[in-house]
């Protein structure tokens, strides 16, 4: 979703003008939306972006995190603190609890998108497949399958909002429920275009819907719909109850129901436990380099770090060189050969950029 709403939306105009922009006020509310793979996470980004310009809409993923390194620009949790005041929405694969501790709990709207499971799994290894063929890697359905969680949506969502889950409760269903309570909005991939006009509304977003998709490389997923549903029971009984159209003011949707004061505790609970800005740095710093390391980016930037260090947009460069030259240690012995000639390639070009650039400087 990152690379191609960034690459395909980029000389898009937009809408909303700079004036309108200004006059928002400061601390407006903002969206947090924890985007699941392949849930509708591009339509959403597409109309966000759209309403409040490209300085509002923070995309935090892996792609987000290795463009803004190369971009020079910082890291999310290094932004000023006016800067990320002027946000409208904080989205992304990447986004999960621990970027609520720097927001203004009174202002943020939970926002999370879940999807009939069967769909959903062949879009994804639609996806990876993509992906992982472009870089020489043919990739499975077996492959694809054992790699998997069951009831992915689930699993993603506990692992990143751990805080929202109810303690009295034990089973696994009830514990996403909790979680998912929390949230002021909760829409279906499959009703999204109605469930989110009251939304829209509200936000002072246009009534009608305007959908984006990326393209996929079609890759067959050769196991049946019920094998599928088999491994996904709890994510297929919330699409269920959460996939209907309800009567809403737009301040709140969630067929599951909203326990604001839940939300109102968990926020709390992680304001408290936020840490100092060196914990809040070295959790960053963690991120940023798994995701160089996922993207195959690691050689390119350790090069870079070396040759340039006052280029680099961290604030403690030497710091954050030493996670990533560890990180990239622990993964290269698991990385297959083709991946790592990749990386590989992807660093002698960066090298043969960086001549032309001295020659010509």
């Amino acid at each position: 979703m990152e690379n191609a709403v960034q690459q395909g939306l980029s000389d898009e105009t937009m809408d909303r003008t700079s004036a309108d922009r200004a006059a928002e006020p400061e601390y407006a509310v903002k969206i947090v939306f924890p985007h699941i793979p392949k849930t509708g996470g591009t339509t959403l980004f597409y109309n966000f972006r759209k309403a409040f310009g490209d300085d509002r809409v923070m995309i935090l993923g892996p792609n987000s995190r290795v463009t803004r390194f190369f971009a020079n620009q910082p890291q999310f949790e290094e932004l000023p603190a006016d800067e990320i005041a002027r946000l409208r929405v904080i989205m992304g694969h990447g986004v999960d609890e621990e970027c609520l501790s720097v927001l203004d709990p009174e202002k943020v709207k939970l926002l999370a998108v879940t999807r009939d499971p069967v769909p959903l799994t062949r879009s994804r290894y639609n996806q990876r497949y993509g992906v992982l063929n472009r870089r020489g890697v043919e990739l499975s359905t077996d492959q694809f399958l054992a790699a998997q969680p069951d009831d992915f949506v689930t699993s993603a969502l506990i692992d990143k909002f751990a805080t929202f889950i109810d303690p009295t409760v034990r089973d696994r269903q009830g514990q996403v429920e909790s979680l998912l309570c929390k949230f002021d909005y909760v829409f279906t991939t499959e009703s999204m275009d109605q469930q989110v006009l009251a939304m829209f509304r509200t936000l002072g977003l246009p009534s009608k819907v305007e959908r984006r998709r990326v393209a996929e490389r079609k890759k067959r997923l050769v196991v049946d719909g019920a094998t599928i549903r088999k491994r996904n029971m709890i994510d297929l009984a919330i699409f269920e109850k959460c996939n209907v159209i309800l009567e809403s003011d737009g301040t709140t949707y969630n067929p599951l129901g909203h326990d604001a004061e839940g939300k109102r505790a968990a926020l709390t609970a992680l304001a408290e436990r936020a840490g100092t800005p060196a914990n809040r740095r070295r959790l960053c710093y963690a991120a940023l380099a798994r995701s160089l390391c996922g993207k195959l980016m690691a050689e390119v930037a350790l090069a870079r770090i070396e040759s340039e260090p006052d280029k680099i947009p961290v604030d403690d460069v030497e710091a954050f060189g030493k996670r990533l030259a560890v990180e990239w240690s622990r993964r290269k012995s698991r990385i297959k050969p083709a991946l790592l000639r990749h990386s590989a390639a992807k660093l002698a070009k960066w090298n043969v950029r960086k001549k032309a650039a001295r020659r010509a400087g």
